[in-house]
């Protein structure tokens, strides 16, 4: 029995297209902009917790 693979067929996102087709440039900028909401959200959700 022959398994399907999940990698066969391109996938038809724009993630999975910016991260094909985006320049290294371009693809450190979104990540560092992603990372950086991502550890105010999570200061601020310690900081809820920390004064509840």
């Amino acid at each position: 029995m022959k398994l399907p693979n999940p990698h066969a067929e391109k996938a038809k996102n724009s993630f999975a297209e910016f991260i094909r087709n985006a320049k290294s440039d371009e693809k450190k900028r979104i990540y560092s902009a992603v990372l950086t909401e991502a550890t105010k959200r999570q200061n601020e959700i310690i900081a809820q917790v920390k004064n509840a």
